[in-house]
């Protein structure tokens, strides 16, 4: 799935808000594993974002995966990924709000892909330019 609602949560210990519709796919596959791993996408992976951005059955066929501490799917070349384990998971309307403690985690260079205001977006980093 491509999450639109995560927020860092916590520092010590490590952990941050997922939000999923209930009747998903990736909220049955996240309950029954108890963990999950966010992706963190570069400005240039859009094509992936939209891939799992839509309902229906979300596979991975065709990607370079890989996984860490808990064995969810890492996708190969993201800007950053961090990988957890699921502490709580909570109502929210017709969603529920997974809250995860980050095992592993990595970070590279570059921009993010980022969506704002229902599209995708940059950010100027060096306003004065």
């Amino acid at each position: 799935m491509t999450a639109n609602a995560v927020t860092s949560l916590s520092l010590d210990p490590p952990l941050v808000l997922l939000a999923v519709v209930r009747d998903s796919q990736s909220h049955r596959q996240f309950s029954e594993e108890n963990c999950f791993a966010l992706n963190i996408l570069a400005a240039d992976q859009q094509q992936l974002s939209d891939r799992f951005a839509y309902a229906g059955p979300k596979d991975f066929s065709g990607l370079e995966v890989t996984s860490a501490t808990t064995g969810a799917p890492i996708l190969k070349g993201v800007l950053g990924w961090v990988d957890c384990r699921i502490k709580e998971i909570l109502p929210g309307g017709d969603h529920d709000i997974f809250i995860g403690e980050i095992v592993a985690g990595e970070s590279g260079e570059g921009e993010p892909l980022l969506f704002f205001g229902g599209k995708y977006a940059s950010i100027n980093l060096n306003p004065s330019e």
